[in-house]
């Protein structure tokens, strides 16, 4: 008597996530993302990780592209900017201060809907670097209004900051 051969048994976890291979009608254009489900800290605080102080430039469009209304109203230290100007001003922040390393950030929070899932947030941040050799502090405090989407993502649609930058 020859041994049974052991197929392999695939799992039977789905991910509500729509996969490349998937041919569900979630593939389509029109699928609505899962809800988002962490706090607004955590949402902010991955947002600044991903667009400020990590590396990877691919990381930093696809994460930005997501996370700012494209009818962003936004100031910075005072000036008007639109998506594409906070677009262009963060990432000259990325490429003129490079090393960068997160040293603080704190959160106050004024939750918009039961889930807490918008709302308006108070940020501030600190993290250091290097720019033109020297080594830097840069401290932004923000307010920053985080809406859903129609397809239900949080977007910011309105944030104000003052960002300064000092030597070490």
């Amino acid at each position: 008597m020859s041994p049974t051969p052991r197929t392999s048994r695939k799992s039977q976890r789905t991910s509500p996530y729509p996969t490349k291979t998937s041919h569900s009608p979630a593939m389509n254009s029109k699928a609505t993302l899962p809800k988002p489900f962490i706090s607004s800290e955590a949402f902010l605080s991955n947002l600044i990780f991903s667009i400020v102080i990590q590396d990877d430039e691919d990381i930093f469009e696809l994460v930005f592209d997501r996370s700012f209304s494209h009818d962003l109203n936004e100031t910075a230290n005072g000036t008007h900017l639109t998506f594409n100007g906070m677009k262009e001003f963060t990432s000259n922040l990325r490429s003129d201060i490079s090393d960068r390393r997160l040293v603080s950030e704190s959160f106050v929070v004024m939750v918009g809907d039961p889930e807490g899932l918008t709302g308006t947030v108070a940020h501030s941040f600190q993290f250091t670097g290097t720019q033109a050799a020297e080594n830097m502090k840069s401290s932004v405090v923000a307010v920053v209004n985080v809406s859903l989407d129609e397809e239900q993502q949080r977007k910011i649609k309105m944030e104000s900051f003052v960002f300064r930058t000092d030597k070490l």
